[in-house]
């Protein structure tokens, strides 16, 4: 068999084929409502998580997985402010050691960048002396996006380099409405150019809602309800599916259960995990 010739450009040789023995872990958005399911579907994802908790009270959903030590959990809800700068560098808190030494954590929860960027606007009046903490102004906002866009490419950028799956947890933001009260849009809670920024380098953004007792995903924009994307399934015959899981038993559909099938499926589209798949109407 003739060996390859090796392409280069630049110095840098270019990729000529793929393997499917190759770990490829995916990056997720996961956006919803607060309470509908958000945490517990990101502690089912593959391996033992990492979760850097920017949110009071936000792992009390999953205190059964911590328990059961499939999750550990950096809280810094008690640090100062501070700690945003921390998260804004090529390698926050040290955490391309961390991940050497503890092979076993296969994902990263980052819960929640809704949090993260508040905490940065409050801490910028630390860096500008004439931003006031009631008033931030567009010099506060500007540090409040630059500070939550750098962590989110710094994170993303390492867990490609380590190879872990990635998770970035937002709340959702209340309804835009036009002059009649009519609602036109419902998106993140990031506000200003973030909600069109911090979506664009993940492979997964998914949106989930809870309807009465019944949770669902969707992985393409519908309704009023916008971004959602996805590279892991097929949207040919719907883009919303049900998702059942019991936290107490540990029964049901698993995020590892969804990347297990993904990675057989040597990282083609796969189907939507339910059989009651349907596109969902205004």
């Amino acid at each position: 068999m003739t060996t390859p010739t090796k392409i280069v450009l630049g110095g840098m040789e270019l990729k000529t084929s793929t393997s499917v023995d190759e770990k490829r872990p995916f990056s997720m958005v996961l956006w919803g409502k607060s309470g509908c399911g958000k945490t517990t579907l990101a502690a089912t994802a593959p391996g033992r998580k990492l979760w850097i908790l920017f949110d009071p009270g936000g792992t009390d959903s999953i205190n059964n997985f911590i328990n059961r030590g499939e999750v550990v959990v950096l809280d810094t809800t008690d640090k100062p402010n501070a700690i945003v700068e921390r998260f804004i560098n090529e390698n926050p808190l040290g955490l391309e050691q961390f991940l050497d030494q503890n092979p076993d954590i296969e994902t990263i929860v980052f819960d929640s960048t809704t949090s993260f960027r508040e905490r940065c606007l409050q801490h910028a009046p630390v860096k500008g002396k004439a931003i006031a903490v009631d008033d931030p102004g567009q010099a506060g906002y500007g540090y409040r996006n630059r500070w939550t866009l750098g962590a989110v490419f710094h994170m993303l950028r390492l867990a490609q380099k380590k190879k872990r799956n990635v998770i970035f947890i937002v709340h959702e933001d209340a309804p835009d409405k036009d002059t009649k009260g009519q609602i036109v849009s419902i998106s993140m809670l990031l506000g200003g150019s973030l909600v069109e920024e911090v979506p664009l380098n993940f492979s997964e953004v998914w949106h989930m809602k809870d309807s009465g007792g019944k949770r669902s995903i969707a992985v393409r924009p519908y309704g009023f309800y916008s971004p959602m994307k996805t590279r892991m399934f097929k949207t040919d015959k719907g883009t919303v599916f049900d998702w059942n899981y019991n936290a107490d038993t540990d029964v049901g559909l698993r995020l590892s259960h969804v990347y297990d099938k993904w990675k057989t499926a040597g990282y083609e589209k796969i189907s939507l995990p339910s059989a009651t798949v349907a596109q969902e109407k205004k």
